[in-house]
């Protein structure tokens, strides 16, 4: 500014052009966007690291359950290799209760494992995927090879405790059917062709548990011709009923032959001596893997 009454000159205060705050302004908000970028990544990477710190820890859990539970599972497939047939003198209702007891054994011993092999093998692929982050508890880590050891013998375990489920199952089908034969043989003695002709159907219901899995492969090779003579032996009597009812002595005669034919293949399946060879085939094919179990268990709790 230039007075009327002197010389000097004062200079207005200098103002930024609008182009000059602007690219101020831009350069700040970067800044800020920059800043919160590396903290966000700052806190993921927290966040995976705790991930697997925890899942470190839920894996250890799961081993230490391994181990604990080891005298479950052990009993369990023991009780399945050692079984011995259960005598019906003793009673109906004590036959069904042993066999239930089995089975509950059986499905509880085998739930543990899965769980166990489940939460082992989530853990696992979580570390992996993790990589550097896992903080030395990944891929061939001590916790890692522990974690294989487990699931090594647990998947052997898996199988022997679904065989014994299987067969179980088999077992308690074939007793619930034989009964419905009596009762049709009885019915047809009494000379009631029609309520044995219905009691056909219950006894079809009653073995179709064991028709399902009959042609497992963890099922005895004579355990599977058992089902199959049972199945021909309902369907044989019935037949019987059916004939007798409509008077159809020609085809009643084959009929009735058939059923004493199967009857007596039912008793040579169903006896010790078929008995001992399922026995044997179960020894053969599931001790082995029992072992295994238990050697993997024994080198898991070594390291």
């Amino acid at each position: 500014m230039i007075s009327d009454g002197a010389t000097t000159i004062r200079p207005e205060p200098p103002v930024a052009p609008a182009a000059t705050a602007a690219t101020w302004r831009v350069a700040y908000r970067k800044q800020i966007l920059l800043g919160g970028g590396f903290l966000a990544v700052l806190g993921t990477l927290g966040a995976l690291i705790a991930m697997a710190q925890a899942t470190a820890s839920s894996e250890s859990q799961t081993l230490n359950a391994v181990i604990a539970q080891q005298p479950t599972v052990d009993a369990a497939i023991t009780e399945f290799l050692s079984a011995a047939p259960i005598e019906q003198a003793s009673g109906l209702d004590a036959v069904r209760a042993e066999s239930d007891r089995g089975l509950n054994q059986y499905r509880h011993a085998l739930t543990t494992v899965q769980k166990q092999e489940a939460a082992l093998q989530q853990a696992r692929s979580t570390l992996t995927l993790l990589g550097p982050l896992s903080l030395g508890n990944g891929p061939a880590s001590m916790l890692d090879n522990r974690a294989a050891d487990a699931l090594s013998g647990l998947a052997q375990a898996d199988q022997v405790l679904a065989a014994a489920i299987d067969q179980e199952t088999i077992g308690r089908a074939v007793f619930e059917t034989v009964l419905k034969e009596q009762q049709m043989l009885d019915a047809i003695k009494q000379q009631q062709y029609m309520l044995a002709d219905r009691i056909d159907a219950d006894a079809d219901h009653a073995l179709l548990p064991a028709d399902w899995r009959r042609h497992y492969n963890d099922v005895p090779p004579q355990m599977d011709l058992l089902v199959g003579t049972v199945g021909a032996m309902i369907i044989n009597t019935d037949s019987v009923a059916m004939y007798t009812f409509r008077s159809q002595t020609g085809p009643l005669a084959f009929a009735q032959s058939e059923v004493q034919s199967t009857i007596a293949e039912y008793n040579n399946l169903s006896g010790a001596t078929v008995m001992a060879q399922n026995a044997a085939w179960n020894a053969s094919r599931y001790q082995p893997k029992m072992d295994t179990y238990d050697t993997a268990l024994s080198k898991l709790k070594s390291r």
